[in-house]
């Protein structure tokens, strides 16, 4: 397994760009630049859209687990309450109805996903429940790109089949790592036996696509139990396999006060244990974008050698580009020229949605050069190369330019004929660029 010096990365880049973690789509920009209100945001819903008749992309957030691993870091409600989450969905119907009240119902969905938190946490009735909701309010077809997300450990071949049933085809189960010492500092312990009958039964009920994922920088990581899990992966040949970075992050996750800082990797060693991944991936896997690996075949592949992959807030897509509409706490909607968060937490999304207004705690409203923007970052960070990068400079030639940096530092390269990531700077640039997020900034 390659090191970070076999990279010929200076200590001083790793030092400048393995900030991993430090800023989240919870804060990065939802907090900074908070200027939406929910007013704001309900007139330019019910003003008239050209664009009334195109499919849409619909994220549904679901918080509920039944217990916290240590490595997580999203917005998660903890309950063994049935009836908890049967209040959560009445909200969100509540939620659901306001919003194709200002918009037109029965718009065909491009795109489904479930998130959360564990969506598979819902009890059967719950899931029944959810899609006839959304069934209802909007067009879902054959032709529906459905997935969610699901814990290993919740699942059922029942279960399975029954998410296979209501339509879903795509599904990602949550593993961070296989190595038991790494899986017990998290407290979320799946044996690789077990993880094999959960991806033998989704592939047995017919879903079409298996995907998993992977961490690094998790506590008691090493060179050694990163190429283990690698081994692990191959061996369980998942078609999609996605690669985030952990940062502990004690104090706004106070439950992470329980890993030991002692057992954290130092940044150099992340560094080390990404490369790990990649060089023990791409024998078997085709790297996407930044930070994920697909199967030979998938359609990512595809859309990534035809340089028409993309990035939305659910992931890598080779879907077209379209409104995002997010249900739920912590969703993020990206539709009418805004960019919008709801609230993290129930009671308060709960609370607007109960008072008939739209439970967002801020955002953004996009110009056209934001637009531009960020297009053009989507379309460097996803295919590697960019011909028209003008929109990613600042027309005030006094303003500093981060990418002048980059390129100065070997991770781009800039010529007349455009610009592309180096293979440097693949390594490096995905701890930058988590997601859409850093793309809205101006």
């Amino acid at each position: 397994m390659a090191s970070n010096s076999e990279l010929d990365i200076p200590h001083a880049l790793i030092a400048r760009y393995t900030q991993i973690g430090t800023a989240t789509k919870d804060d990065a920009l939802f907090c900074s630049r908070v200027g939406v209100t929910p007013d704001d945001y309900a007139e330019a819903l019910s003003a008239p859209d050209d664009q009334d008749d195109a499919p849409i992309t619909l994220y549904v957030h679901l918080p509920f687990c039944a217990v916290r691993c240590l490595s997580c870091d999203n917005n998660t409600s903890i309950t063994h309450d049935p009836a908890e989450i049967d209040r959560y969905l009445d909200a969100l119907k509540r939620e659901v109805v306001q919003m194709t009240d200002t918009q037109r119902k029965g718009r065909r969905l491009q795109q489904l996903h479930l998130g959360g938190g564990s969506p598979n946490y819902l009890s059967d009735h719950q899931l029944v429940r959810l899609m006839t909701l959304l069934d209802r309010h909007f067009d879902i077809d054959a032709d529906t790109e459905t997935s969610l997300d699901a814990n290993p450990r919740n699942t059922s071949p029942n279960q399975l089949a029954l998410l296979h049933g209501l339509g879903f085809r795509r599904i990602t189960f949550g593993l961070r790592d296989l190595d038991p010492a790494v899986q017990l500092a998290i407290g979320r312990v799946s044996s690789v036996d077990m993880i094999r009958d959960v991806f033998d039964s989704a592939r047995d009920v017919g879903f079409q696509t298996v995907s998993t994922d992977v961490m690094y920088g998790l506590p008691r990581q090493s060179a050694a139990s990163i190429e283990r899990t690698v081994e692990n992966l191959l061996a369980l040949l998942p078609d999609r396999i996605s690669c985030y970075a952990f940062t502990r992050r004690a104090a706004q996750r106070t439950h992470q006060r329980a890993i030991d800082p002692c057992d954290m990797p130092s940044l150099a060693d992340k560094l080390a244990l990404f490369n790990g991944i990649v060089e023990g991936l791409t024998s078997s896997y085709t790297w996407i974008g930044l930070d994920s690996f697909a199967r030979e075949g998938d359609q990512l592949c595809q859309a990534q050698a035809e340089q028409r992959l993309r990035k939305n807030w659910i992931g890598y897509t080779q879907q077209a580009q379209s409104d995002l509409y997010g249900f739920g706490t912590n969703a993020i909607s990206d539709l009418h020229g805004f960019c919008v968060q709801n609230h993290l937490q129930i009671s308060p999304w709960e609370e607007a949605v109960r008072d008939g207004n739209f439970p967002i705690r801020g955002g953004v409203r996009l110009s056209r050069r934001d637009r531009q923007r960020r297009e053009a970052m989507n379309q460097l960070m996803c295919n590697m190369k960019l011909r028209d990068y003008a929109a990613l400079f600042d027309h005030d030639e006094q303003t500093p330019s981060a990418w002048s940096d980059y390129a100065r530092d070997g991770l781009l390269s800039i010529t007349a004929e455009g610009m592309s990531i180096t293979p440097q700077g693949r390594y490096m640039l995905h701890q930058l660029w988590s997601g859409p997020t850093t793309s809205l900034s101006t």
